[in-house]
């Protein structure tokens, strides 16, 4: 997958459309499960900020930091195959703790975006919380999977980088292009899973509120999507 706004405005458009089409179809304890790819979602949208600024690509060898750099610039334009292969470069030369850190966190994004959530999942379970790009893409591809039990997870992993506040904005350490739209509307997505449709609500009016677009992205017709079943059901 090729991270470029126009390839990932085609592709979420195409999910928003199921996700409309599924909500007429399939309702469980009175709301819509929106089996969409959150993927898409986290890895197509560019960015701007979270806690705790920049500066996790670099480590303290000159190779493996222009190695780490190398495979991060794949994972951002989606070369997945040669980021993999640079992240494990680094991974065979006794990284240090950061440098290890940056490589399974890129081994866990490139790793979501070729949908292998299996491995993402491994790669991202050892670097949690350490950065908000772990948790993002982790609760990510939690969502992905559509598995009941990691719903409640993929909060903890958003709450824990406090995207549940309505003013946090998100800044990507490691130079994803990832929006504070997406951040919430992510949060939302996750909520409404878990039932809780207030907080859900609050989330994905916060994301329609921060898309900088003119109303035609993909955060905008999820957003839409998810508020007018909200609204069906008396929030």
């Amino acid at each position: 997958m090729n991270i470029n706004n126009q390839n990932f405005e085609f592709i979420l458009s195409n999910y928003c459309e199921r996700i409309i089409r599924r909500r007429n179809m399939n309702r469980n304890n009175g709301h819509v499960k929106y089996f969409l790819c959150m993927l898409a979602l986290l890895m197509t949208f560019m960015a701007v900020g979270c806690a705790g600024g920049g500066g996790g690509v670099v480590g303290t060898a000159e190779k493996l930091d222009g190695t780490l750099e190398e495979a991060w610039q794949y994972v951002r334009v989606g070369d997945n195959d040669n980021a993999i292969l640079k992240f494990r470069q680094v991974l065979e030369k006794s990284p240090n703790k950061s440098e290890e850190t940056s490589a399974h966190t890129g081994l866990g994004w490139a790793y979501a975006q070729v949908n292998d959530t299996d491995k993402a999942v491994a790669y991202f379970e050892k670097v949690k919380s350490t950065s908000c790009d772990a948790n993002l893409g982790y609760a990510g591809v939690l969502l992905s999977r559509g598995k009941e039990t990691d719903y409640k997870t993929a909060v903890s992993l958003l709450e824990a980088i406090k995207i549940n506040n309505a003013d946090q904005q998100y800044v990507s350490e490691y130079k994803l292009d990832i929006s504070t739209a997406q951040a919430h509307a992510l949060m939302g997505i996750a909520y409404y899973y878990n039932g809780d449709n207030k907080n859900a609500k609050t989330q994905i009016e916060k994301a329609k509120a921060a898309d900088i677009t003119d109303g035609t992205s993909a955060v905008s017709k999820i957003a839409g999507a998810i508020l007018e079943d909200l609204q069906l059901e008396g929030y």
